[in-house]
């Protein structure tokens, strides 16, 4: 952050936070941030699959589809989507299986 900062051209300041139109969704995600204790987050973990937020799979093949899936699907409907993945090897193949 201090190295983008030193050679930063320009400066933004934000004046105001969108955080989510649906208060009840707000409220989860600082509790996903900040759980009380594990049955918490245990908790925010069931209330975020409950909602859609989190599709279970079973193998990494298997999660690479699904998030090239849901870019191809936000990408149709004009939506922003960043993917986040745990490796750089990981992002290569699934930035590849976009580009294919």
């Amino acid at each position: 952050m201090a190295s983008a900062a030193r050679y930063a051209t320009a400066s933004v300041e934000l004046d105001t936070v969108h955080r989510f139109s649906d208060p009840d969704y707000a409220a989860l995600t600082l509790r996903l941030r900040n759980p009380r204790d594990r049955d918490d987050a245990l908790q925010v973990a069931g209330e975020l699959l409950q909602r859609g937020h989190v599709q279970r799979v079973s193998s990494t093949e298997e999660a690479r589809d699904t998030m090239v899936a849901a870019y191809f699907d936000w990408h149709a409907r004009g939506k922003r989507v960043a993917l986040v993945s745990g490796t750089n090897s990981e992002s290569d193949a699934i930035n590849d299986a976009i580009q294919q």
